[in-house]
């Protein structure tokens, strides 16, 4: 593979289990959550298998494992994400794979009622102590040699007013948010790039009035695409200068405009990010008929617990034997 550049995919959630797959979620008290050292290496395994450098992994989505008191105060972080951390490095480091860690879902407020997040990118209090509490644990937990990046918010657009004109929040106040997880994940672990992934078009409200990457919130840009060809846009064609901070496409997915087209346009964005200079594109997502595997549940404890699809073959080729 090209030095310099890392294919990655994308493993938002295990088991489907959205906002409890690594640890318990207080909203949902009863649902407990699905990690356990052996799925998390299966899961790791098969992404390096198909030839994969990186993989970017949710941690807070939807308010999961983030301890809250009576008044929905951030009190601290539950043992079992830190737990769950600590085991996927470990395995991470014996595949050969670094992580991309994502803490907080921008969408999760829109689309589960998650006024915690909300709180968090809009109350610089509520930023601070889920900066102390959770973040500053979370980076003490995280193993540089394995970390790709922390990534503080996954499209904090779908948080603001330009979104949602009347609940949104700022973007100042949003891009303040940032540079408060930013510092901590800094002060806790020195040397990683911290990211904030958003389309293409709201990349002006994130970086607000830094100019061409100075003073900038975050150590590099991640862009989300979904585009109907794998589509990348060069540095010189983003509508904001970015300077020299590195880019790279955090989410390579399906448009939801391909209509009958084969997912296997997928591999174009890989093709185009290595040619235009992105430091990685992580495909969205790892599992789904269209995607790169499907899972057998019935197989939990067998070895055929996940299956290659054709394309995950065809990306399987690519990176083991093309770029190798």
């Amino acid at each position: 593979m090209q030095p310099g550049f890392f294919a990655g995919i994308n493993l938002p959630v295990l088991m489907g289990a959205y906002n409890h797959d690594l640890a318990p979620n207080q909203a949902y008290h009863d649902w407990g959550h699905e990690f356990g050292p052996l799925l998390g290496c299966r899961y790791l395994s098969i992404c390096r298998v198909l030839g994969f450098a990186a993989v970017r992994i949710w941690l807070c989505e939807n308010r999961e494992g983030i301890r809250t008191d009576r008044q929905d105060h951030i009190v601290g972080t539950a043992p079992e994400l830190l737990d769950a951390v600590a085991c996927l490095q470990e395995g991470a480091a014996v595949a050969g794979l670094q992580l991309y860690w994502s803490l907080l879902d921008g969408n999760s407020f829109s689309q589960n009622g998650d006024r915690l997040t909300r709180r968090i990118a809009s109350d610089p209090d509520q930023a601070a102590r889920f900066a102390e509490r959770v973040v500053s644990p979370l980076a003490a937990a995280m193993d540089p040699q394995v970390t790709f990046a922390v990534e503080t918010v996954s499209e904090p657009e779908n948080l603001s007013r330009q979104v949602l004109p009347e609940a949104g929040v700022p973007w100042e106040r949003i891009t303040q948010s940032v540079r408060t997880m930013r510092d901590a994940l800094h002060a806790g672990l020195s040397g990683v790039p911290v990211t904030c992934g958003v389309e293409p078009a709201y990349l002006p409200g994130l970086l607000g009035g830094a100019k061409a990457g100075s003073d900038a919130p975050v150590d590099a840009v991640d862009l989300h695409f979904y585009h109907p060809d794998g589509g990348l846009p060069s540095r010189e064609d983003l509508p904001v200068d970015i300077g020299d901070l590195p880019l790279w496409a955090g989410e390579c997915g399906l448009s939801h405009r391909h209509g009958q087209k084969s997912p296997r346009y997928l591999l174009h964005y890989l093709y185009n990010a290595r040619e235009l200079g992105y430091r990685a594109a992580f495909l969205w997502k790892l599992e789904g008929a269209e995607h790169l595997v499907e899972r057998r549940p019935e197989s939990l404890h067998q070895k055929d617990l996940f299956e290659p699809t054709d394309l995950g073959g065809e990306v399987q080729h690519l990176l083991r034997e093309e770029w190798s």
